[in-house]
This record gives structure tokens, sequence and C-alpha cells, in this order.
């Protein structure tokens, strides 16, 4: 064991016989119920090169010694170890000991004469005091270690929050602005013609550019994260100051990048910021970068490129360029896969901002397209309050009309969601109680509903909070009580009526639930009823 983990105790006297027996009887005394490392010394001098080794937690000193005395060596000691504990120990019944070893913090000073048992009833306190400030120490150390591996997911959202423009102004107030303030921003997506990237492979790519960085700026680097928003990657890079770093992760981004694709076959697009921003330019350097990347792809850019570096030439873009994106967005319209239609949308649209006063036909017709495949979904699915909704924003076939009407889209989408999850929880919960008797479990929900089991559970879960075997038993505890107090009825009884064939273990439920017996809750809340 760790020498540490005992509590260390030294007891010294100028007489040796007296010395030794005071340990001796420490040890023999409290060795049985708690880690004691017990030292004996003759001297101060000899004290001090022992708390050189190993420090004292708690000291029994002789006041009275010669060369230094109890009071000097624990003036000596304190001055290195505030929170040693000390017990005086003296043949001499004088004020100005007493007053001076309280004026040391001294725990007690007691007198030679008092005896065995109140000596160790000191050193009983001592040692609990000990060990309470021990208990308080490792609370605190583990507070502050959770409290570390909280930051990053604490760290992760607040940027997550700035990047959407959310207000974060109560969560700035509680980070240290010197973390945040000379961060640099990298972004990067697949070329949508790719398909949809898995999870593992954002992982890998999340990780790969982070450790890429960390292993090349080293100190340099004060803390990195990202986040995936809006289909794109996003790292954030702090530096410990306002060196000029974007050239070097530029060429950080190259290599990772060649890593992923070569290992994952994974080609993306990367744009690094030509400079640091602090916490409040987070989004606006964010949106700033995403344009930017979009019209790269959209133009079919390759490789990384610094955020001031001169576009390319703005000339006509071909056709072929943006007629996967659109058909993909004709699609998602068509499969209500608004999520995936905001990716595919953005190239689409950046095409027709950049195009719609060249007076070329294609445009118009891709517009067109887009309108007939959101009117169509509507008209289906009579969905005209998020068409009059998207109107009051702007009027129809401009960038922002589409933008809009695909936001409120995906509203209605997630209210027809929480519509059928709410549904079927209502199902579950009546049909809970119209057969509360009966044997249920997920296995009869399932079968009686025509869901999954494993789809119940989490549906059901998601809408109450509590799984659907916590529900049943609930209901049939309920049920159980009102029996109790209101029926005449017998536990075995109230057990076959509340779904359990086996009586003992309807006991043995009804206490877990309610810490009491099913005979001890009558008795306790006056049944109605008398044998």
């Amino acid at each position: 064991m760790n020498q540490t983990d005992y509590i260390n105790i030294i007891v010294v006297d100028d007489e040796p016989i007296s010395a030794d027996e005071m340990s001796d009887l420490i040890r023999d005394t409290f060795s049985s119920s708690v880690n004691i490392h017990v030292r004996t010394a003759y001297n101060g001098s000899s004290v001090l090169r022992m708390t050189q080794e190993v420090p004292c937690d708690l000291l029994i000193c002789d006041i009275q010694m010669p060369g230094m005395s109890g009071l000097e060596l624990t003036r000596k000691l304190k001055a290195q170890h505030p929170d040693l504990c000390v017990l005086f120990l003296t043949g001499y019944d004088d004020f100005n000991f007493a007053y001076e070893a309280f004026q040391q913090n001294a725990m007690h000073y007691i007198l030679k004469t008092e005896g065995d048992e109140r000596i160790l009833q000191a050193v009983q306190e001592g040692i609990d005091k000990i060990v309470s400030r021990r208990h308080m120490l490792s609370r605190i150390r583990d507070a502050e270690q959770r409290y570390a591996q909280m930051v990053p997911a604490y760290r992760r959202q607040l940027l997550t929050q700035l990047l959407l423009g959310e207000d974060t102004t109560s969560s700035l107030l509680e980070l240290s602005r010197d973390s945040y303030e000379y961060v640099y921003v990298v972004i990067a997506r697949c070329d949508v013609r790719q398909g949809p990237i898995s999870a593992r492979h954002k992982l890998v790519a999340q990780s790969t550019v982070e450790r890429t960085v960390a292993e090349s700026l080293n100190d340099a680097l004060l803390w990195s994260d990202s986040v995936l928003l809006d289909n794109s990657f996003v790292w954030f890079f702090a530096m410990r100051d306002d060196r000029e770093c974007a050239s070097s992760l530029f060429q950080l981004m190259r290599k990772a990048r060649s890593h992923l694709e070569t290992q994952l076959s994974l080609p993306l697009f990367f744009v690094v910021a030509d400079q640091s921003v602090g916490i409040s330019g987070l989004h606006a350097k964010y949106l700033e970068l995403h344009r930017m990347l979009s019209q790269m792809i959209l133009r079919g850019a390759t490789g990384a490129a610094i955020r001031n570096a001169p576009p390319a030439a703005a000339g006509r873009l071909p056709i072929e360029t943006i007629q996967g994106s659109l058909s993909q967005c004709i699609h998602d319209i068509k499969e209500s896969a608004f999520d995936s239609l905001e990716m595919h949308l953005a190239p689409v649209l950046l095409f027709l901002e950049d195009t719609q006063a060249s007076g070329d036909p294609y445009v118009a017709q891709c517009a067109s397209a887009l309108s007939l495949a959101f009117f169509t979904h509507i008209n289906q699915n009579k969905l005209y309050t998020a068409l009059a909704a998207a109107d009051q924003k702007s009027s129809r076939n401009h960038t922002k009309w589409f933008r809009a009407i695909t936001e409120e889209l995906k509203k209605e989408s997630q209210k027809q969601i929480d519509s059928a999850v709410l549904s079927i929880s209502e199902y579950i919960t009546a049909y809970v109680r119209d057969h509360i008797s009966e044997n249920i479990g997920t296995s009869v929900l399932a079968e009686v509903s025509g869901y999954s089991s494993g789809y119940l559970s989490r549906i059901f879960k998601q809408h109450k909070g509590i799984s659907i075997h916590e529900y049943i038993t609930q209901q049939r505890m309920n049920l159980a009580r009102e029996l109790l107090v209101n029926t005449n009825l017998r536990i075995y009884e109230i057990a076959s009526s509340c779904g359990y064939d086996n009586t003992a273990y309807f006991i043995k439920v009804f206490k877990s639930q309610l810490g009491q017996t099913p005979q001890e809750y009558k008795q306790n809340h006056g049944s109605k009823w008398s044998r």
C-alpha cells in the first residue's frame, strides 16, 4: 500500500520509554480499524528529518524537550504543512504553555497525568479529522476531474450555439476569455456527389484533422475542438497568442486531406480562415467560410484554400454542375427528407444567386422544377400553413423563399413525428389500463400494435421519460394501493388483479416500490374494510 494511504503519526518525547510506550499503545489500539503508520522520535531534529522523507499527519509531541521545544518544532512543521494536526502532551500544568499551544492551533493540550484513555480519545479525534479532510479533498478532486471531463462537451455545445447564431450571453460569462481570444476556424465538406458519409468516417475525419494539427503545433495550441453542422465539418484551433498560423494550418489541412483520401477514399474540400477571431466573431467567420466552401464545391475546386485567397473566376457555371444536386433535391422533397435537402439545396441556390441576372433559360427552368416539387408535396400533404408562413418571409421562386419553405416543411415534418410519438404513447397507456391484470410486456404490446418492441420502447420513453416496464409496474402498484385500502380482497387476490400470478413476487415488488409490505400498507393507511 502506498504511504499516502496511511495516516502517518509521529510520537516525539525526550523520554524514550514514554515515547515507545505511547507509540505501542497507539498501534495496539488503532491498527485494526484504520491504516496507521506510527514512528517514534526522541527530539525535534529527528522529527524534521522524518518529515522530509514522509510527511506527518498527526504529531503527538512533548512540549519540554532539550534542544528544540515542542512549540518550536510545531512552528517549523506548520510552516511547511499547515494542515498538520498537533496533540501536545506535557507533565506541566502551566497556563503559558497551554496558551502558546493553542496559538499553534493545537487540537489538544493534555497532561500526561490525565491517563491513557484521555490521550487515546484525543488521538481518535485527530484520526477522524484527518479522515474527514481526506474524504473532502477526494470529493473536491473528483469534482475537478468531472468538471475537466465536462469542459469539452460544454465547449462543443457552446460552439454549436455560436455557429447557429443563438444567444449565448449567459454561457459566455462562465468562460475564460483568454482561452477563446485567438481561434482559427477551418471548415470542410465532402462533395455532395459522393453521397452521405458514414458516422465512422465522420469521427475518423474529425479526429485525424485535430491530431494532425496538435502533433505539429504542440505548445502553440491551447485547445482544439470540432462539430458537425449543416453537413459540414467545423474545426476550431485556439492559439496561445496572436501568432500567424493560417499558412501552417493550410499545409496541415492538405496533409490531413491526403491521408483521408488515401485511407478512407474521402475527398474533402477545406477552407482555412486567414486570421484568428475572438469568440464573438466565430458566427460571422463561420458564415463567411461556409459560403466560400459552397462556392468552391459548386465550381469544381479541389484541395484546400486559405480564406483570403483570390476566388476562381466567376464565369458562367456549366449546367451539368448542378443537375445532380437538383435531382437529389427533388427526390428529398418527395421523400420528406428535409435534413438531406438542406445539404443538396445549398449549391443549387448558390447557382441561382450567382446567375439570376445572366438571362440563362436554365436558371428559370431550375427554379420552376424546384417550385413544382415543393408545391406537389404541399398539395399532397395539405401543408398550406407551411406555405403561408414561407410566403410571409419572401416572394415565391426567390432563393430566400426556397430556404424559408424548406425550414417550414421541416417544422411540419417534426410535428408529424411528434404527433406519431404521442399517438403511440397514448395507445400504450390505454392498453395497459384496460389489460392491467393480464400478462403485459413489450412483446405483447408489439404484437397488438404492429410496431417492433424496440421502437415502442424508444418512443414511449421519449414521451413519458420512463420505460414501458417501469410504467406498467407503476400502474399496477397504484391499483394495488387502491384495492388494499378500499376493498376486503386478500393479498393473493389483489396480486392476481394486478397481473401477478406469484403472490410472493408481488409482495417483493410492492415492498421495493413503497418501502413496506402490502399488509403493512393496508394497516398504515386505514383500510375501510375489516375482517
